[in-house]
């Protein structure tokens, strides 16, 4: 995992939420908390309008703020490079909630932080996380950067002083 990245295209996400449902799913989440979301804005000027869809999870950064702020190191960056939690060392203090610039990270009913954990048993098996795999569209990957035509470009603006694992392409 250590290069690999998640990727995201904003031009080909429908906002349809086959990635947040796989996630709730595999995680066993309910309805309560979500590691994924998927965010709109517009964008342009009429008559020219679009919605645009994101898609938002940990993207578990080289330099991550959650695991500087930690007071009792429950959040780790793994030598695989996940951010790893360990939810028992936990004591809810939400300092790693408010430090997080992707707001990734939210408080489970059991006062304990909860967050993405990337897939990374399913990576370690060769296998890609299952928010990319239900993806119907395409617009989130893993691995590599597909082949893209000139007119899309990686938005270097994603990065918010953390470093993260993403590359968000964006139309030029």
């Amino acid at each position: 995992m250590n290069d690999a990245r998640f990727w995201i295209d904003t031009s080909r996400c429908t906002g349809c939420a086959a990635c947040l449902i796989a996630c709730q799913d595999r995680a066993r989440l309910g309805d309560a908390i979500t590691w994924l979301r998927i965010v709109s804005h517009e964008e342009g000027t009429f008559p020219h309008v679009r919605v645009v869809f994101e898609i938002v999870h940990c993207w578990h950064c080289r330099e991550p703020s959650c695991v500087e702020v930690c007071p009792v190191e429950a959040l780790v960056r793994t030598s695989e490079g996940w951010v790893s939690l360990a939810s028992e060392a936990c004591i809810g203090c939400g300092a790693c909630i408010e430090a997080c610039p992707y707001e990734c990270l939210q408080m489970s009913k059991a006062d304990v932080v909860s967050k993405c954990d990337g897939c990374a048993d399913l990576v370690a098996h060769g296998h890609i996380p299952v928010c990319v795999n239900a993806c119907p569209t395409r617009a989130l990957g893993f691995g590599a950067l597909p082949p893209r035509p000139a007119s899309v470009a990686v938005d270097a603006a994603y990065d918010l002083g953390t470093r993260p694992r993403v590359d968000r392409l964006i139309r030029r």
